[in-house]
C-alpha cells in the first residue's frame, strides 16, 4: 500500500514538471515571436543620425563647425531623397564595431535606417566617415571616408561625400525587395507651357525633376516607393506655382501639369458696354500686390447717336481712376470676384445744329462701389463689370444716381492682357 502511494506521488510530480516545462516553452516562444514582430515593426521612411567627434581640445571648436556643416548637408541630401531625419544623437565615442551601436539605437527608436557620422580634426587634417546602416537586417549598406586640409575648401568635399553616401544607399536599398517596392522608371510629365520646372517635394527643399521642354519632361529618376503619395510642385518665373499630389506615387502613366497663371503686375485691356456701344474703353491696371489688390486707370471714348434724320453725335471722353480688391482666397483662381471704388471725369461735346452754338461740359462721377466678375486664363482674362455711378451735377448730367439706357447698372465687358 505504501508503494502505491509513492508511485502515485511520483507520477503526480512528473506531470507537474511536464506542465511547468510546457508553460515555460510557451512563454519563451511567445516572447521570441513578440520580439520578432517588434523587429519588423520599424519605420522604414525615416533616418536616425548618430555622430561623434574625437579631436583634441585645441581643435574641438573647428571640429564642431565642420561637424555641424556635415550634419546639415547629410540632412539636406536625405530630405531631397524624401527620407526625413527623426533625430540627431551625439555620442561621446564609437565602439570598434559601429554596427553594434547602430543596431541598439535603431531597435530602441524603432527606426530601420541609422547613419553614423564621425569627424576628427588635427592641425593639418580633417577626416570624416559616414556610414548607412540597416538596423533591421544588421548590415552596412553604404559608406564613405575622406581626409583633406581643414579649411573652407573642404566644404564642397563634405557635400559631395554626403550626396555620394545617400545615392549609394538609395541604390543599395533599391535592389532589396524586402525594403519597399520602389519605382523602376522615372515619372513622365507633359504640359502646355515650356520652361516649367517640376520639383519633387517643394521648390525650396525638394529635388529638381527637370524642366518642361517641347511640352514634355522625363523626370529625374529617384527610387520612390510604389503606391505611396508623392508631392510635386510646378514652378515658372513670373507665374504662380502649383502643387500636385500623385496619389499612387511614380507610375508609368504620364502626368498632365495644369497651366500656371501668370502673375498680374501691369495689365492692360479694352472693352465696351451699355451706353458706350459706339466707342471703346482702354483699361490699365497696376497690381502692387499681384492678383490681390490693384489700381485702375481707364479712358473711354464714345458717341451717343440716335441715327435719326438731322441728329448729330454727342461725344464723350471719360477719364476714370480707382482701386480694386479680389475677394477670393486663391491668387491663381480661374473665376474671380473683385470689388472696388473710384471716380471719373466725363468731358462731353455736343456739336451745334442748324447754326446753333456747340456746347461742352465736364461731369464729375463717383463710384462708391463697383463689382467685377472675371475668368482668368494663363495670360489673359475676360472681365464683366457692373457700376452705378453718382453724378455731381456739374455738367450735362443732373445730380443723382445714373442708370444704363435700359435701366439698372452699367455693364462693361472687356478683355485683360497680363
Amino acid at each position: 500500500m505504501m508503494m502505491g502511494i509513492l508511485q502515485r506521488r511520483f507520477l503526480s510530480l512528473i506531470l507537474l514538471l511536464m506542465t511547468g516545462l510546457f508553460q515555460l516553452y510557451g512563454e519563451a516562444s511567445s516572447t521570441e515571436q513578440g520580439r520578432g514582430q517588434e523587429s519588423v515593426q520599424v519605420d522604414e521612411r525615416a533616418v536616425l543620425i548618430l555622430w561623434s567627434q574625437n579631436s583634441d581640445a585645441g581643435f574641438k571648436a573647428d571640429a564642431d563647425q565642420f561637424l555641424a556643416y556635415l550634419l546639415q548637408s547629410l540632412r539636406s541630401a536625405l530630405s531631397e531623397a524624401q527620407y526625413p531625419t527623426v533625430d540627431t544623437v551625439g555620442l561621446t565615442s564609437l565602439p570598434e564595431i559601429p554596427m553594434e551601436r547602430a543596431l541598439r539605437f535603431g531597435r530602441e527608436r524603432q527606426v530601420r535606417w541609422v547613419f553614423i557620422v564621425e569627424v576628427s580634426v588635427t592641425e593639418r587634417s580633417l577626416s570624416w566617415t559616414v556610414g548607412a546602416y540597416d538596423a533591421l537586417r544588421g548590415s552596412l549598406r553604404a559608406s564613405d571616408s575622406f581626409s583633406t586640409f581643414p579649411g573652407l575648401s573642404a566644404l564642397p568635399s563634405l557635400d559631395d561625400s554626403c550626396r555620394s553616401v545617400v545615392q549609394a544607399w538609395l541604390g543599395a536599398i533599391a535592389g532589396d525587395e524586402k525594403v519597399l517596392h520602389l519605382a523602376e522608371e522615372a515619372q513622365t510629365f507633359y504640359g502646355s507651357q515650356d520652361g516649367v520646372q517640376v520639383w519633387y517635394g517643394s521648390a525650396e527643399t525638394g529635388l529638381l525633376a527637370g524642366t518642361i521642354e517641347q511640352g514634355k519632361l522625363k523626370g529625374l529618376y529617384i527610387p520612390f516607393p510604389v503606391g505611396q503619395p508623392l508631392q510635386v510642385e510646378a514652378v515658372k518665373e513670373g507665374y504662380w506655382s502649383r502643387t500636385l499630389v500623385l496619389p499612387r506615387g511614380v507610375t508609368d502613366m504620364p502626368i498632365k501639369l495644369p497651366p500656371l497663371q501668370k502673375k498680374s503686375v501691369h495689365v492692360w485691356g479694352f472693352g465696351t458696354g451699355t451706353g458706350k456701344l459706339l466707342g471703346v474703353t482702354y483699361l490699365y491696371r497696376y497690381y502692387p500686390l499681384p492678383d490681390r489688390f490693384f489700381l485702375r486707370f481707364d479712358t473711354s471714348l464714345w458717341a451717343g447717336y440716335s441715327f435719326l434724320s438731322g441728329a448729330v453725335p454727342f461725344w464723350h471722353d471719360e477719364l476714370r481712376f480707382g482701386m480694386g480688391l479680389y475677394l477670393q482666397n486663391k491668387v491663381d483662381a480661374g473665376l474671380r470676384l473683385a470689388m472696388g471704388t473710384g471716380g471719373s471725369g466725363v468731358i462731353s461735346y455736343l456739336p451745334g445744329t442748324n447754326g446753333g452754338k456747340a456746347r461742352s461740359a465736364l461731369d464729375i462721377l463717383l463710384d462708391p462701389v463697383w463689382f467685377c466678375l472675371e475668368y482668368h486664363f494663363p495670360r489673359w482674362a475676360i472681365t464683366a463689370e457692373f457700376r452705378m455711378p453718382y453724378a455731381g451735377g456739374s455738367g450735362f448730367l443732373n445730380q443723382g444716381w445714373l442708370e444704363a439706357p435700359e435701366g439698372g447698372p452699367f455693364f462693361i465687358l472687356g478683355v485683360l492682357i497680363k
